[in-house]
């Protein structure tokens, strides 16, 4: 049973004044989507040729919001059988809290649910408000902390979602 709400087309809720295009990412989009990471993220940030390898590697998938012909946001996940770790997920600063995170995560477990995928795993850093907010919504359960997790020495929470 599915416990999340896909919630797509409510525009004036999302407070947006651009159509968000969301698209899976091509090796054409390494560059965007690396400008986008520096923009979103002091630690733990992928080099471009991260980025390119991710693009071209089966297992995972990047996803891309897009305003304007701009990237607004990008989603990061890899499948294996049928579990999925979500790796990243960003959304440019003028663009927050207008729901892109969301819509982003709603076309994830969409892709997940076709695919089969029973279990989606992440961790976030215990001080990220925002997108503990965001989880906890789609009912993502948490299960456990890893303390130092990330390179700035913050911790992470670890959630799972049952699908």
């Amino acid at each position: 049973m599915h416990h999340f709400i896909f919630n797509y087309h409510k525009r004036r809720e999302l407070n947006l004044t651009s159509k968000i295009n969301i698209q899976k990412s091509s090796i054409l989009d390494a560059d965007e989507i690396s400008k986008l990471e520096t923009e979103c993220f002091d630690y733990n940030v992928y080099p471009i040729n991260e980025i390119k390898n991710i693009i071209r590697t089966p297992r995972y998938t990047i996803l891309k919001a897009s305003a304007d012909e701009q990237c607004v946001g990008y989603i990061i996940y890899s499948v294996v059988v049928d579990e999925c770790d979500l790796d990243k997920i960003a959304v440019k600063n003028e663009h927050r809290h207008k729901g892109i995170g969301k819509l982003l995560m709603d076309e994830m477990l969409r892709d997940l649910i076709k695919r089969g995928v029973k279990k989606v795993y992440l961790e976030v850093d215990a001080e990220n408000k925002q997108a503990i907010s965001l989880y906890e919504k789609l009912n993502f359960e948490k299960i456990d902390k890893r303390t130092n997790y990330y390179s700035n020495g913050h911790n992470a929470i670890v959630y799972v979602l049952n699908l």
